[in-house]
């Protein structure tokens, strides 16, 4: 690497440049196969698109990317004017030959890459037929190269198990590991994600599939594991969002009874009736936050302030208020659908829309 960088430095005296920065990207790979954005790179393309640096020196073009995608954002930006050189002399974006000697040199590497990748997945595959682990990252709850226990954590782990199966709460979990220590912080997914880890059960998994059993020692047992699954993946304990306003809960929806969600309809924040995966909900009703809010509000200071046996949470007045925004809102969503499917004219539309606002604006 200190040879690379003193040859660029070099190649930019004999030219008469400055180096404005120099950028490495060290164990990243510049083929299309890396994960995510390469942050040496990304801070290239923002130096020359900022006009902090003027031209661009590397050692050799495939220093600077493997990727056919990399290779035509350089040239776009050669084709306006942008210096882009080599040490080797193996690019010369600037030229139709150059540009055509490039995307050569790229294909063939690029070939390279996929030829490696392939090498790469059949030995995956070679081992997690024989029961060996493939995975580089070790999991939490093993050491070493994936196939032996790491004491204190594959204890918290036997021990969560058990409690969730008990009825404890992942979230209880993930505390009580945040607190002991045993890693910098504990999600709840975080969690799940362990606790349902097909390699605590002795499972082999390949390409996101259990295949067999590995060759190393369960933290649990099989049918604990499916347990675990069971619990912990049905859709049916996916639920609302934690309260995140005093009237979370507390709303619901005058035509399917289900709770109303605080939201935005452009700038207005409003409660709705919101349609979500495996809730049955209607989806068809909203009403303005603020005035609802404060009309709940304001039942309750009544109530509150009413001797005890007179005292009711909402007035017959105020029930037929909310009853009557509930539809308003209804008639708005009808009246949209209406527009976007042509049934209504532009015109008639705004007529029949100003004539429930002002009956909307009246009834609050």
């Amino acid at each position: 690497m200190g040879r690379q960088r003193a040859d660029c430095e070099q190649l930019c005296k004999a030219r008469g440049w400055s180096v404005a920065e120099v950028v490495t990207d060290n164990d990243e790979s510049a083929s299309r196969y890396r994960r995510g954005v390469r942050p040496g790179w990304a801070k290239v393309l923002g130096l020359l698109d900022s006009g902090a640096a003027t031209a661009l020196v590397a050692y050799d073009l495939d220093r600077i990317t493997r990727s056919p995608r990399d290779l035509e954002d350089l040239i776009d930006r050669a084709e306006h004017g942008l210096p882009i050189v080599t040490v080797q002399g193996t690019l010369a974006l600037d030229t139709g030959d150059g540009r055509a000697m490039a995307r050569v040199l790229l294909a063939m590497a690029a070939k390279a890459s996929d030829d490696t990748s392939r090498r790469v997945r059949r030995k995956k595959l070679d081992m997690a037929q024989q029961g060996k682990p493939t995975n580089g990252v070790c999991a939490f709850g093993w050491t070493g190269n994936g196939t032996v226990h790491e004491p204190t954590e594959a204890q918290a782990i036997r021990e969560a198990a058990a409690a969730v199966l008990a009825g404890a709460s992942v979230s209880d979990i993930a505390r009580q590991w945040t607190t002991r220590g045993l890693r910098k912080r504990f999600t709840v997914r975080a969690v799940k994600y362990i606790l349902t880890n097909p390699r605590n059960a002795g499972l082999n998994v390949h390409q996101g599939e259990v295949i067999g059993e590995g060759n190393w020692p369960a933290i649990f047992d099989r049918g604990t594991y499916e347990r675990l699954r069971r619990l912990l993946c049905d859709p049916a304990r996916t639920r609302l969002p934690s309260r995140r306003t005093p009237f979370t809960g507390l709303l619901v929806c005058g035509l399917c009874g289900s709770p109303m969600t605080r939201d935005s309809k452009g700038t207005t924040k409003v409660w709705r009736c919101k349609s979500m995966p495996g809730y049955p909900r209607c989806g068809r009703v909203s009403i303005n936050a603020n005035a609802v809010e404060a009309l709940v509000v304001e039942s309750a200071f009544v109530a509150l302030d009413t001797p005890l046996p007179a005292r009711s949470p909402i007035g017959e007045s105020d029930s037929v208020a909310l009853d009557e925004l509930a539809a308003l809102e209804v008639r708005k969503t009808e009246l949209a659908e209406m527009f976007a499917a042509g049934e209504l004219d532009r015109a008639s539309w705004r007529r029949a829309l100003d004539s429930l606002q002002a009956r909307e604006k009246a009834a609050t």
